[in-house]
């Protein structure tokens, strides 16, 4: 097989693109054509172009010719000794960025410009994670479905070929994902080619690329918690939510008040008690695991699409303006934009919001086979306005997880989550929103899990309250409103704490949210 690979190769390379591996007719970028090529010392630059396989990357050129070592030879890397040595490793990451590009965001008619990427890919890397998949079997998997993926781009400006095209696509992904993970199920388990109006079925093709997307970023990336996401869509509570709300919608009913924030709203409020204390409908927005960065992109951006409540109540606590997240607003804000264009040159698909092309129409039901709303179900089964479903026995392993994970010193204040909070705020309250900022209860195991930890957590929650005052945001401070037993871990509430804090919590709001 390498002999066959290495062939392919060759003969992409001396045909200029060739038939055999990329069959797309974008011809690689000369200098003059990249304005934002960059120069070196003597003739050497670094230029854009498309690499054998399909993959627009970044190479070296020095004197008119690229610096790239040729495939073969001494440059060819160690194969991996299975696929357990595979997945996780440096080149599998490689791979999996590299088809989560290639898939959604490379793809366009002949005359279409792919949209900008960043940071490209090296050619060098991207030939390394072909190279040392561990079987010859995987690697004739991969060549064949890249040339697949060529084909397809070169129809999306025909929604029925492209469908066609991209079911092979996805067949072909499949087959090489339960090749790589020796997974029981697949993505396209029970499903048929999508069928009906031409950009219907280009959309339903689109969430189930988007699905295999997903699924192949996690098995290369030995990911396995479902609630993460390919970094090109969020997460599936993101996604989720946006589902609900729309359900919600389509009742007739949209929600008053919606609580957003990370786990310790997801699992420490609960709606339906909220909603009868209020007199509100009532919509539990908390994404579990996501940064701060992820919900004020959340909060300011899908919920003000989907959704335009009367109130949002934000629940916060000290650790994101004490624990200085390595993740910027700039690469959460990334997400969307990059979903955005997915999709972009692909005829009765580009036009439409990024997200109905993983859901379906906002009145129709989500496409079966994505693994972002199984995963969301599988969290929230049945939803029901974001309950969470949670138990009360205290967990052990969590709470030494937490320990382990904030048992060091503080990096902050974090001027930056100050900063990007407060605009936050100010961007939900001049569109005509009230906004309660709340300080969610934190259990004095935690705050002592470092020395003073009681007094660095009060001047944040402190400063926090500042901050919503300078937003326009009215403040709310319940971070000792439960006792240490309520806790089913350092930071979470059980079902008992989660009812009690609930009541507390809709005595605060009833005065500011009237009924």
């Amino acid at each position: 097989m390498r002999a066959l690979v290495l062939g392919l190769i060759g003969l992409a390379t001396a045909c200029g693109g060739g038939d055999s591996v990329s069959t797309s007719a974008k011809a690689p970028a000369t200098a003059a054509e990249q304005p934002g090529a960059l120069g070196f010392a003597e003739d050497c630059r670094q230029e854009e172009a498309e690499d054998e396989y399909g993959f627009l990357v970044t190479i070296e050129v020095c004197g008119g010719a690229s610096s790239t070592e040729s495939p073969g030879g001494d440059t060819v890397p160690q194969r991996a000794a299975d696929t357990a040595a595979y997945v996780g490793s440096a080149p599998a990451e490689v791979l999996a960025t590299a088809l989560r590009d290639r898939l959604v965001l490379q793809n366009g008619c002949t005359n279409a410009t792919p949209p900008a990427l960043g940071e490209r890919l090296d050619a060098t890397a991207i030939r390394n994670a072909i190279e040392t998949l561990p079987t010859t079997t995987l690697q004739e998997q991969l060549v064949s479905l890249l040339s697949a993926i060529s084909a397809a781009d070169e129809v999306c400006d025909d929604a029925t070929a492209w469908t066609s095209g991209s079911w092979e696509v996805a067949g072909a992904l499949d087959q090489f994902l339960v090749e790589l993970s020796s997974a029981d199920n697949t993505v396209l388990t029970g499903l048929t080619a999508p069928s009906g109006a031409p950009d219907d079925a280009a959309n339903a093709m689109a969430s189930i690329l988007a699905s295999l997307n997903d699924q192949a970023f996690h098995v290369l990336t030995a990911r396995t918690n479902g609630i993460d996401s390919s970094e090109l869509w969020f997460s599936a509570v993101h996604l989720g939510h946006v589902r609900g709300i729309r359900q919600l919608a389509a009742t007739g009913t949209s929600p008053d008040l919606v609580t957003v924030g990370s786990s310790v709203v997801a699992l420490d409020i609960d709606p339906l008690l909220l909603q009868s204390q209020l007199g509100q409908t009532v919509v539990n927005a908390g994404l579990v695991g996501a940064s701060l960065e992820e919900q004020i992109v959340w909060a300011t951006g899908d919920l003000l699409t989907e959704a335009t409540p009367s109130t949002i109540v934000w629940g916060v606590t000290s650790r994101p303006f004490n624990y200085c997240s390595t993740d910027t607003l700039e690469q959460a804000l990334a997400v969307p934009e990059r979903a955005a264009v997915g999709f972009a040159a692909v005829a009765g698909v580009g036009e439409r919001n990024p997200r109905q092309r993983l859901l379906g129409p906002p009145e129709g039901s989500t496409y079966p086979g994505n693994r972002l709303t199984a995963a969301f179900d599988a969290l929230y089964p049945g939803w029901q306005q974001g309950t969470y479903t949670t138990k009360e026995g205290f967990d052990q392993d969590a709470a030494a997880a937490q320990t382990g994970g904030y048992g060091i010193d503080p990096t902050g204040p974090c001027e930056a989550e100050y900063a990007d909070f407060e605009a936050a705020l100010g961007r939900l309250t001049s569109a005509g929103i009230d906004v309660i900022v709340v300080a969610m209860p934190t259990s004095d195991p935690f705050r002592n899990l470092i020395a003073d930890g009681d007094q660095i957590d009060r001047e944040a929650i402190d400063r926090l309250a500042g901050v919503a005052g300078a937003g326009r945001a009215a403040f709310i401070d319940l971070s000792r409103a439960e006792p240490d037993s309520a806790y089913i871990d350092l930071v979470h509430l059980g079902a008992g704490g989660r009812a009690s804090f609930t009541n507390t919590l809709a005595q605060s709001l009833a005065p500011l949210v009237g009924s």
